[in-house]
């Protein structure tokens, strides 16, 4: 509910071909030069579920508030 009618359309109307599933080799080979690279995945999911939760809760309020 939150992307533009035109882009909706737009997907629509392309060619949305269905994508082959990633292979759990590729995944672990990902995760592999992630956790090399001295990357926290888990330190990034917290911080985007925290930060869409704020961002959630304000537009949230300022839907209340124009109701009001």
């Amino acid at each position: 509910n939150t992307a533009p009618l035109d882009t909706i359309k737009a997907f629509i109307a392309g060619k949305n071909e269905p994508k082959t599933a990633v292979s759990d080799d590729s995944i672990e080979k990902f995760f592999g030069v992630v956790k090399r690279a001295d990357i926290d995945m888990e330190k990034v999911y917290k911080d985007l579920l925290n930060d869409g939760l704020k961002q959630f809760v304000t537009a949230f309020e300022d839907i209340m508030k124009a109701l009001k």
